[in-house]
């Protein structure tokens, strides 16, 4: 099976008034994407904290566990900046990619 997918969605600040994206606005975007590919849903990571400094995510760890291992195929994010915004943690999803842990 080569359509297993994780969700992983991330809410960068606390307050809700300078939220761009709320959290379900971005799961229901992945859905929608899940849906549309006929994904398999493994695991949803729902994270609440910034990505400006890398090893600062547990869940985003998390993810990059399960990818690792094997376990999903596809991770399904709303846009790419809820996986990164900074060097280190864009090299480590690239480095998943180029190694073939995921698609």
């Amino acid at each position: 099976m080569n359509n297993r997918a994780i969700i992983y969605c991330r809410k960068s600040t606390d307050r809700d008034d300078k939220q761009q994206n709320s959290l379900e606005s971005q799961m229901n975007a992945c859905m929608r994407t899940i849906e549309t590919n006929n994904f398999v849903v493994v695991d949803t990571l729902i994270e609440s904290a910034s990505a400006k400094k890398s090893g600062k995510r547990p869940f985003f760890d998390s993810l990059l566990s399960i990818c690792k291992q094997k376990k999903v195929d596809y991770i399904v994010v709303d846009e790419a900046s809820r996986l990164s915004r900074n060097n280190t943690d864009s090299a480590k999803i690239l480095g998943l990619l180029e190694e073939g842990h995921i698609k």
